[in-house]
């Protein structure tokens, strides 16, 4: 925020990495559970980064209401590209 708040998905990077490394494993054994557990964990990854995503951008907005200020957004297409 323009007052130097910060927030972060920490959390949900060590998530990420923690169901990196299950999946390594899962793929080795090849059965039909082992496919049915790696669909699950990533159903239920992106339901936790969207959850993340929400209580953030929700903290975003009431803290814009209750400061009067505004939101800028910015289009981050090809940032990857461009920045070095």
């Amino acid at each position: 925020l323009s007052d130097g708040k910060n927030f972060s998905g920490k959390h949900l990077n060590q998530v990420r990495n923690r169901n990196l490394r299950l999946r390594r494993t899962l793929p080795k054994k090849g059965t039909r559970s082992a496919k049915r557990l790696l669909a699950k964990r990533s159903r239920r990854e992106a339901r936790f980064a969207k959850d993340t995503n929400h209580c953030i951008s929700k903290k975003i907005v009431t803290e814009a209401q209750r400061t009067n200020y505004g939101i800028s957004l910015e289009d981050l297409e090809g940032i990857r590209n461009r920045a070095r």
